[in-house]
């Protein structure tokens, strides 16, 4: 678990950590203000452009930030020492874990409110239907950078909380707050989505607590998105979901 030792080692000036807090936040902002000045459907450019160009330019900017602002190597997100075939253990096993949550808690969910997933990617599954060599690229390295960034930014986050209110309180009011913000800019996915985005946040910030990786969630992250992707488009190309 998350020790003293590992956030005092890193503690550093806070108003830096604060600075650095308020310049990644609202990397959160833009799906949502995207979101709402599309008329509530992104398209397949919106996401491309997102996940192939302004991901990436966070990640670098998080990088930056990590390095020469803060003052710690790269290699400081993670917490703890692991080899690579631990990491990709725990991500895959992590990843069928909270998938077999998500089709629970979205099934249960589903009893009450309506799925709104679909309807804010209906652009997106058109795009790629019409385009289906584009699927090979969405779901590959774009997809994959944007889960990079979202995880990246979540671990960042933490750390800055944590040095900024170091203790068990901080430590889990932070998990907390990672959650509901990363829930937040889900809020193009209706309730539903919001709900789960909430309870999977959580998930990936104890995570984090208990084992200091990054690389794992990651891997779950990507795991998680191209099933859904994957399952949404084999569904439309069977006529069973209609756009």
């Amino acid at each position: 678990m998350l020790t003293k030792d590992s956030i005092n080692s890193g503690q550093g000036k806070v108003w830096k950590q604060w600075l650095a807090l308020l310049l990644a936040l609202p990397i959160y902002v833009f799906p949502v203000a995207r979101y709402f000045s599309a008329e509530g459907s992104f398209t397949l450019r919106d996401m491309f452009i997102y996940s192939g160009v302004i991901c990436a330019v966070e990640i670098a900017a998080i990088l930056i930030m990590q390095r020469f602002l803060i003052g710690e190597k790269i290699t400081a997100l993670n917490l703890k020492s692991s080899k690579l075939w631990q990491d990709i253990l725990a991500g895959i096993l992590l990843g069928i874990a909270t998938l077999v949550l998500s089709f629970i808690t979205r099934g249960v969910l589903a009893l009450w409110v309506e799925n709104e997933t679909i309807g804010s990617m209906q652009g997106v599954f058109d795009g790629l239907q019409k385009n289906p060599t584009l699927i090979i690229w969405w779901l590959g390295p774009l997809l994959l950078i944007g889960v990079s960034q979202e995880e990246l930014t979540r671990v960042f986050t933490l750390n800055r909380i944590w040095r900024i209110w170091p203790g068990p309180a901080g430590v889990w009011f932070s998990a907390i707050i990672s959650a509901l913000i990363f829930a937040l800019a889900h809020i193009f996915e209706g309730l539903t989505g919001v709900i789960w985005a909430a309870i999977y946040g959580l998930i990936m910030a104890i995570y984090y607590i208990y084992s200091g990786r990054i690389m794992p969630m990651i891997i779950s992250h990507y795991l998680n998105n191209v099933f859904n992707f994957t399952a949404i488009l084999i569904l439309i190309q069977r006529k069973i979901i209609q756009l």
